[in-house]
């Protein structure tokens, strides 16, 4: 990891959906560099995946693989989707 990463991993962390191309221009990097660092820190472990964030009536459901989180008034509480209920 160096600031350059460092770097990457901000711009991921407003956006992980962002463009590579947006990332490389925002960085003075070019983008298959960008790409390569990306893949990197994803098989390093560094980046261990991508998440969705559901708005609700009740709050916010974070979905990532197999876990969700559940979200209410910034409170987290990890739920197992076998055990996912309703928190009121």
């Amino acid at each position: 990891m160096d600031p350059i990463d460092y770097k990457i991993l901000e711009i991921l962390k407003k956006n992980a959906r962002e463009k590579a191309s947006n990332i490389s221009k925002e960085i003075h990097l070019s983008v298959s560099s960008v790409i390569e660092r990306i893949h990197h820190m994803e098989k390093e472990g560094i980046i261990q995946g991508y998440t969705t964030l559901i708005r609700t009536v009740w709050g916010m459901i974070l979905l990532h693989s197999s876990k969700c989180v559940w979200n209410i008034h910034s409170t987290p509480m990890i739920l197992w989707p076998s055990s996912i209920r309703f928190l009121m």
